[in-house]
């Protein structure tokens, strides 16, 4: 009799136990949904000598995209924007992500100051590390995120520490380093500024966080059910679409004989102001793009972490990990003008003609 008390007390015990983490988890997801990249204290105006430590939380797990979380999306545009609605383009699929956003929170700080990323492992079987792709680990060489070279892997249930200096300054991005966990979710951008010298400062009036762009190449399943099928079989890679900034309409929908599709990312201006964009690229496979964007050139200042005498161009290649800085001018007529993303190598015409497109709009247009 005493020996099934016991049993009774040991199970409700740990039914408590689990109840308990599970409150607590889905509280600390709550507070993470609330939180905005823009409200981060570490976003500011970068001053020579002033640095900060800036701490950010990223819980990790899998999740799917148009899930209820998604509402009646996209009959209701509004519903699109829901916390937690990863629209993915209009396809439904899993993604690895972080705080239930792709891309990830976008880190922006200033240079040299103090990053503290705590990753929480949330996912039911696989490790994970964290790679900052861009920064220089130099006296910090165990927080790089390459598994079993800097670290043992982060194993499901278990959290990790990042610390590490913000340096250099630049467009960087971090990503996930084991298996195909990047290109299924696992990436954001981050955004090291400083108090740019006085040629580069006088090229542009806004430096926004709204305006950086990360491109990612999209599969409509995830890359370790297609991918290994192909390559096993030494067949032809193919592309399948781009996301920027998780928005695209690669699905139509029906209702009442009309036709819907899920929102494109937009990108704001306002008529008379210079303002620096940034773009970083994303995928598994050779799929570089060309980036144009209608009626306008960019004056191209920076790659990755090094700038350059700028350079006016119609369009831009980039390839998996590279990122640029361009500086646009909005000087012409006030409407919305498309941003062209046009896929080469095993994205180009010769195998899929991956292509996807974003709006730049003028203040006023939608």
């Amino acid at each position: 009799m005493m020996y099934s008390q016991l049993i009774f007390i040991c199970v409700i015990l740990i039914k408590s136990v689990i109840e308990a983490s599970f409150l607590e988890k889905m509280k600390l997801q709550n507070q993470l949904l609330q939180t905005a990249d823009e409200s981060h204290p570490c976003l500011r105006d970068c001053i020579e000598g002033d640095s900060k430590i800036c701490n950010f939380t990223f819980q990790v797990d899998m999740y799917t995209t148009m899930s209820v979380r998604c509402g009646d999306c996209p009959y209701n545009l509004t519903a699109c924007s829901n916390p937690s609605c990863i629209t993915g383009g209009g396809i439904s699929r899993s993604v690895v992500n972080v705080n239930r956003r792709v891309p990830g929170p976008s880190i922006n700080v200033c240079e040299n100051d103090t990053v503290v990323v705590d990753v929480i492992n949330n996912l039911k079987t696989d490790p994970l590390t964290i790679h900052w792709h861009g920064i220089h680990q130099i006296n910090s060489p165990y927080m790089d995120g390459a598994p079993f070279v800097t670290q043992c892997p982060i194993s499901p249930g278990n959290s990790f520490r990042y610390k590490f200096l913000a340096f250099p300054h630049g467009t960087h991005m971090w990503h996930g380093h084991v298996g195909f966990q990047e290109s299924d979710g696992l990436f954001g951008s981050f955004v090291i500024r400083r108090n740019e010298p006085a040629h580069i400062k006088s090229l542009y009036d806004f430096d926004l966080p709204e305006h950086t762009m990360t491109v990612w190449h999209w599969y409509n399943e995830t890359n370790e059910d297609i991918l290994p099928k192909i390559l096993h079989k030494n067949g032809s890679v193919f592309g399948y679409g781009f996301l920027i900034n998780d928005k695209a309409a690669f699905k139509t929908f029906y209702k009442n004989n009309e036709q819907f599709s899920t929102p494109r990312a937009k990108f704001t201006v306002a008529k008379g102001n210079r303002y620096r964009f940034r773009v970083i690229s994303n995928g598994a496979i050779y799929c570089p793009f060309q980036m144009s964007i209608d009626n306008h050139h960019m004056n191209v200042i920076s790659s990755d972490t090094t700038a350059f005498e700028p350079v006016l161009a119609e369009s831009l290649i980039l390839n998996a990990g590279e990122r640029f800085s361009f500086i646009l001018e909005a000087k012409q007529t006030e409407g919305c003008y498309w941003i062209r993303f046009r896929g080469t190598g095993d994205c180009g015409p010769k195998k899929s003609s991956v292509h996807s497109e974003a709006y730049l709009c003028y203040e006023g247009f939608d």
